[in-house]
């Protein structure tokens, strides 16, 4: 899953309500669309978190050690899921 930009929801809106792009208001509709989501994210609050590996991105990439605050401390993020293939996924929920 991709998370999609303003402007794409805005436009994925539009043709959802049928206003085609040679409708003449979709340009201000979709203007007003992107500009509502944009101050809608700006309001809510967030967060860094560090994922740690015990060395960088490479062929031989490192292990992952941990998720921690920027202060150092270990927090929990998600669950891990063990998958059919043998590999894991760690699961974290994000708002939609």
């Amino acid at each position: 899953m991709s998370i999609k930009t303003p402007e794409q929801v805005a436009d994925e809106q539009l043709s959802h309500f049928g206003i085609g792009v040679h409708d003449p208001s979709r340009a201000i509709t979709a203007a007003a669309i992107t500009a509502a989501i944009k101050a809608d994210s700006a309001q809510r609050p967030t967060r860094r978190v560090h994922i740690v590996f015990d060395g960088p991105p490479a062929h031989e990439s490192g292990r992952f050690v941990e998720v921690e605050t920027p202060d150092g401390e270990s927090i929990s993020l998600g669950k891990w899921l063990r998958r059919p293939n043998g590999w894991w996924a760690l699961e974290i929920e994000v708002p939609a």
